[in-house]
């Protein structure tokens, strides 16, 4: 290595950029680093289910770091409950991005003595910073954050009629 962050190899030189070019991403280099993961996850019981997990790469450049976080099971006999969580910053060499994040809620309803009515509420948050090289290099984001509300039922007083609603 040199101090100006190149490197010289079998396929050319190799430098610091925010992205790969052209077809293969030789021209990057691979840097060291120290890599960390923690997880736990609980499978003992079939209505419950639970795991985390953490991870951390430091390198001399750059560092990363992802959190991932997932439930889900039966909170009463008709009624199960969903969550995950995801957290992700960038391992990138040259730009400095905010972490993209992802929650999901969800509640679903089914009575166990009675398939006549069912229901689902969710909710998801999406933040994903800029997402198009393009935009990054010139300082302009295209990313985005968005908030999902969303409710659907079904009603079937027979076996032959069905009510589907989602809104």
């Amino acid at each position: 290595f040199t101090n100006d962050n190149r490197f010289r190899s079998g396929s050319g030189v190799q430098f610091s950029q925010p992205t790969a070019v052209g077809s293969g991403s030789s021209s990057l280099g691979a840097t060291g680093g120290t890599s960390y993961n923690v997880g736990i996850s609980y499978t003992d019981s079939p209505d419950f289910n639970a795991s985390l997990r953490w991870e951390e790469f430091i390198g001399n450049d750059r560092e990363n770091t992802v959190i991932t976080a997932d439930a889900s099971g039966n909170i009463t006999p008709g009624l199960t409950g969903l969550f995950s969580y995801n957290r992700a910053s960038s391992g990138n060499q040259e730009l400095e991005l905010d972490p993209r994040t992802t929650l999901k809620l969800g509640l679903a309803y089914r009575d166990p003595h009675s398939d006549e009515f069912n229901a689902l509420l969710r909710y998801e948050y999406r933040k994903n910073p800029s997402l198009i090289p393009e935009t990054l290099l010139v300082s302009r984001g295209s990313g985005s954050e968005e908030h999902l509300f969303s409710i659907e039922t079904i009603y079937a007083p027979s076996f032959r009629w069905e009510f589907y609603g989602k809104f």
